[in-house]
């Protein structure tokens, strides 16, 4: 059976304040891809879905504002909301593969039960950085930003682009432009940011405690350039 002959069932998962837009592929196991980063969406997951999808159950979503799901009307969070997921679809447990670290970390933390195992992929966080501390780092993060954001104002939206991305990967990367051309398509959540989830500030000053306590098997993959602190 070729990748194009398994069946895809897409849809839309009711949440508070808003919708979110899943595709579901293969049988057993199931494997939920999710994606850290703002900018892409769950086409991020084109090459490795449907390969997936022939061993195990695979789910991808579109967080809110991003890819097919519009922005939210309520304050949520991306726990519940993947939370729902699993509801909605009837899973009472799955694999999670991330790109990051942040949503997966703090699932486990609230729904330990749903969860098998975890694969983290270029888990950038610092788990031992309390939420003030993240705060204190914003100007840092917003000074990085500073030549992408100066591009959009001169509607130079292709360098701004570029900018962003090469943050999330080197442009002599195989899969450089592919994802430039993801990044593009979801730029405009730069321009009109969606409505951002809630953070549980004092989940997240103590993960340096509680991580400890996770459990779940759990494997990082980290490659030669990321920013890896975990």
């Amino acid at each position: 059976m070729t990748d194009h002959q398994l069946p895809i069932s897409t849809g839309f998962v009711e949440v508070d304040g808003g919708q979110l837009h899943y595709e579901v592929a293969g049988k057993g196991q199931p494997l939920i891809l999710l994606q850290e980063n703002g900018l892409v969406d769950k086409r991020i997951w084109d090459y490795q879905f449907l390969t997936f999808a022939h061993h195990y159950r695979v789910i991808r979503y579109d967080k809110r504002g991003y890819g097919q799901s519009l922005s939210s009307k309520k304050p949520y969070t991306a726990v519940d909301d993947l939370a729902q997921i699993l509801q909605t679809l009837n899973i009472e447990s799955a694999y999670l593969l991330a790109l990051g670290a942040g949503l997966a970390l703090d699932f486990v933390h609230a729904h330990a039960y749903s969860v098998d195992a975890i694969i983290l992929v270029s888990p950038e966080i610092n788990l031992h950085q309390s939420f003030d501390e993240a705060m204190a780092d914003l100007p840092a993060i917003l000074e990085r930003l500073a030549p992408a954001i100066e591009a959009v104002k001169q509607n130079d939206m292709q360098r701004a682009t570029d900018l962003v991305i090469q943050d999330l990967m080197l442009p002599s990367s195989a899969n450089y432009q592919w994802v430039r051309n993801i990044v593009a398509k979801n730029f405009q959540a730069v321009l009109n940011p969606p409505l951002p989830p809630s953070v549980g500030i004092n989940a997240f000053s103590s993960r340096h405690q509680w991580y400890k306590e996770i459990h779940v098997p759990t494997l990082l993959l980290i490659g030669d350039s990321a920013r890896s602190e975990i």
